[in-house]
C-alpha cells in the first residue's frame, strides 16, 4: 500500500502531536497514551519527524490530518513502497528520548 511523505514547515527531529478534534475519545480510550504518556481527549496523530521535518503516513492518516487543517504540513509526494511497520512495533528508547514532543497548532 502506498504512503504519502509529508513535511513540517519548521519542526525537525521531534514528535509532533496533531489532535483530531472531530474524533473525541471516551471510556478506556482516555487512558494514558503508550507512546507519549499523556492523556489525549481526542484522537492524536504522533508524527515522528526526521531531521528534514518529514515522515511517511498512510492515506487514512493523511485524511485525518487534512480534517485537522494540516497545521504547517505540506504534502511532498507519494511513496510507492514505504518501509514496512510491524504491529506493536515501538521506537527504541534512544530514538524516543532524542526527540522532543511538540503539539501542532492550527
Amino acid at each position: 500500500m502506498p504512503g504519502v511523505r509529508i513535511r513540517h514547515q519548521s519542526l525537525r527531529s521531534c514528535v509532533a502531536l496533531v489532535p483530531i478534534m472531530k474524533k473525541p475519545f471516551t471510556g478506556q480510550s482516555l487512558d494514558r497514551c503508550p507512546t507519549c504518556h499523556f492523556v489525549h481527549p481526542v484522537k492524536t496523530v504522533h508524527l515522528w519527524l526526521d531531521d528534514t521535518g518529514a515522515c511517511i503516513v498512510s492515506i487514512g492518516v493523511l485524511k485525518d490530518l487534512q480534517s485537522a487543517g494540516m497545521p504547517e504540513l505540506d504534502i511532498v509526494g507519494e511513496v510507492k513502497n514505504p518501509p514496512p511497520l510491524q504491529l506493536g512495533e515501538s521506537r527504541t528508547k534512544q530514538d524516543y528520548v532524542s526527540r522532543r514532543l511538540v503539539t501542532a497548532r492550527r
